[in-house]
């Protein structure tokens, strides 16, 4: 086997032990029998050091088809408008987040999401739908520590199709923070985030498997 062959299985075992469960974010409350959506206070807090898929003494509801994240926060913030919840009438979305204050001019929405400790987040998708009567652009970013990684201007489905775009990325994007902003956010709306968190490996664990693979190397060679 060749040295390349050893190290990706080395950084390999690496990425499986410090990866850990994820949560969707649906922006709903309440119980199995009875869902509804957030209010604009719930964001407040909504989101934060999700441990399972509730409802708590929060009532909030979370997906976990990626798990939970204890070790990540969130924020929502706006820019000539402020972040509102609604319930349906934006494509086939149920319960999401948008932009309120004014259908004219350039608004925008972002949510971020902020690892603690040594974790780092992971986004996996988000879902993007415009409102029943609308046919704007909406330009889209992420943006990973500072930087951008994502920013193109899109025609998003609206309720007349009754459908959205699903952002979903095969390799997540991963940083201490990770931001998601939307433009024409009057007439956009957002929903079905989902991210994890992975622990960051300490200096030793990344020299202890360098060793490990040298290791193998030299008793092949042998």
């Amino acid at each position: 086997m060749k040295l390349n062959h050893f190290l990706s299985i080395s950084f390999g075992i690496l990425s499986l032990v410090a990866v850990a469960p994820a949560t969707v974010l649906t922006f709903e409350k309440g119980s199995a029998l009875a869902i509804s959506a957030l209010s604009a206070a719930d964001l407040d807090t909504y989101g934060d050091n999700v441990t399972g898929p509730g409802p708590g003494s929060d009532t909030f509801l979370y997906g976990t088809m990626y798990g939970i994240t204890p070790d990540v926060v969130t924020s929502f913030g706006a820019t000539n408008s402020f972040v509102d919840t609604w319930g349906s009438g934006f494509g086939n979305l149920q319960n999401v987040v948008w932009g309120n204050g004014t259908n004219s001019g350039q608004n925008n929405v972002t949510l971020t999401l902020t690892a603690t400790g040594e974790n780092v987040v992971n986004l996996h998708e988000f879902s993007l739908a415009q409102w029943s009567s609308g046919n704007l652009i909406a330009d889209v970013a992420v943006v990973v520590d500072g930087i951008t990684v994502l920013s193109e201007s899109r025609a998003i489905p609206n309720g007349a199709n009754n459908s959205n775009y699903r952002y979903l990325f095969a390799t997540p994007y991963t940083g201490s923070s990770i931001s998601i902003t939307f433009g024409n956010a009057w007439w956009h709306a957002i929903d079905n985030v989902g991210f994890s968190q992975s622990a960051v490996p300490e200096p030793a664990s990344m020299i202890a498997l360098g060793c490990g693979a040298l290791a193998l190397i030299r008793r092949r060679r042998k």
